[in-house]
């Protein structure tokens, strides 16, 4: 019998408002695209085809041939409305993972926010750049770069959350769905910003991407590359963070799937494992640069998200909004005294290897009372204008250093960066509307812990 959401319900009612809200943001972007949408459904045919042949979908691949619009339009209503179940875990025919009840899903809007202010340090960080700052003020800019972090102990945070209530639930934890959910979230968007910034790249020089370096970031081992080469100059460069998120999740879905103590175990070691990674990295003379992209080094902020997430496993967190507001302040608050102390983001290292190592230590728990305070604060108390902007903060995260060089026009920086920044989340409305959700959709399919309503 096909479950009815009780919209009375608080915390279900606010899920709807949220969606209600986002959908209204959204309409407003798309009312001027909307000719395009026809064209992109014809060219996600061949794109289609090849996921359902990953996945063994052969009867949807015939039916969605016959009706390539359903990959545009349809969202996951339709996606598990016309299927059965095939997988426990798997919603009941003709729900929307969307309208289950919140206690049946892992999603906190608090933390979507949170997304988007990690975002908005980064972008601030890059559009800063240009105006060489330097002092207290160059050190609080250049603190923008932290954001990065929060990424990492978000993201390790939230995943590890869903493995561990899968395995929790299930007895075992899907491996192989989880590669496909990964795919399904990261590569279109990735590979489709790169592919763009290669073929263009040979007409535009601002774009220009070398082979070496896009087989390096198609490989996902870009994080390397730029240490040995640099960042460069093409748009593609803040990508090196998803090529360390891919490796890092190519094994650990395999460690959470062994017992709780064995992940906590695990965990904890990874911390004097980056530790030492970056107190050596110093003393071998590597740039505070070389270090930031470094997987080890990284790998710190991945560690603490996994123990924040066991520690709420354990004993769930409640919500207390003056503690959550005085985390939060306290966190970000610090990133200007950690890199002015430590000089985190500067060109050379001016501090020694034992310094600059307790340099990350603060970074990190900067991050987790960051985290800690989002997790506090009521999801009432979080804006649906945004919840929509951490929910597209991955195509913000994507296109926000390709603007910058193509809106010369403005000769002030901040009319240049205020352009920047709209024509940003106009770029990641797009993508997420026509490239990412009809992905999105299928992704649903693979899920045993549903998670943010799409």
């Amino acid at each position: 019998m096909p479950v009815v959401p009780n919209w009375d319900h608080p915390a279900t009612g606010f899920i709807k408002r949220q969606a209600d809200c986002g959908t209204t943001i959204e309409s407003n972007i798309m009312a001027v695209t909307m000719p395009f949408a026809s064209c992109w459904e014809w060219l996600m045919r061949p794109v289609s085809v090849g996921l359902y042949a990953l996945t063994g979908d052969a009867i949807r691949l015939l039916r969605d041939l016959q009706s390539p619009q359903l990959l545009l339009r349809s969202g996951v209503m339709a996606v598990t409305q016309t299927l059965p179940l095939e997988r426990p875990g798997a919603s009941a025919p003709g729900v929307s993972p969307a309208a289950l009840p919140a206690s049946d899903r892992l999603y906190r809007p608090q933390l979507d926010a949170l997304r988007f202010f990690a975002f908005f340090s980064v972008f601030l960080f890059h559009a800063t750049r240009i105006l060489k700052l330097t002092g207290p003020l160059g050190a609080l800019t250049d603190a923008g770069a932290y954001g990065m972090c929060v990424f990492f102990i978000l993201s390790s945070y939230l995943i590890t959350s869903l493995l561990i209530r899968e395995r929790a639930k299930f007895g075992k934890i899907h491996v192989k769905d989880f590669y496909i959910r990964r795919a399904l979230r990261i590569w279109p968007l990735y590979f489709t910003f790169l592919g763009f910034n290669y073929v263009v790249g040979h007409f535009a020089h601002s774009l220009y991407l070398e082979t070496p370096r896009l087989l390096a970031f198609l490989f996902m081992i870009g994080n390397w590359y730029v240490a040995s080469a640099g960042f460069g100059t093409s748009p593609i460069y803040p990508l090196w963070s998803i090529s360390l998120e891919e490796q890092f999740y190519l094994v650990w879905p395999a460690l959470v799937s062994r017992s709780r103590t064995f992940l906590l175990w695990a965990s904890w070691a990874l911390v004097p494992i980056s530790l030492g990674s970056v107190y050596l990295l110093v003393v071998r003379g590597a740039t505070p640069d070389q270090i930031w992209v470094n997987s080890f080094a990284q790998f710190l902020f991945f560690a603490c998200g996994s123990l924040l997430a066991l520690a709420e496993s354990r004993n769930a967190f409640g919500t207390h909004g003056a503690r959550g507001l005085l985390l939060l302040a306290a966190g970000f608050g610090s990133w200007w005294a950690i890199e002015t102390a430590f000089h985190i983001k500067a060109k050379t290292a001016l501090v020694g290897a034992m310094p600059f190592t307790v340099g990350y230590v603060a970074i990190a728990l900067s991050c987790l009372a960051i985290l800690y305070g989002a997790l506090n604060i009521p999801a009432r108390f979080v804006p649906s204008w945004l919840t929509y902007l951490g929910k597209i903060s991955y195509g913000l995260y994507v296109f926000h250093t390709f603007w910058p060089s193509h809106l010369g026009v403005f000769q002030s920086w901040p009319l240049r960066t205020a352009a920047s920044l709209t024509a940003t989340i106009i770029c990641a409305a797009l993508s997420y509307r026509f490239l990412e959700r009809p992905f999105l959709a299928l992704k649903h399919r693979f899920e045993f812990v549903h998670s943010r309503p799409e």
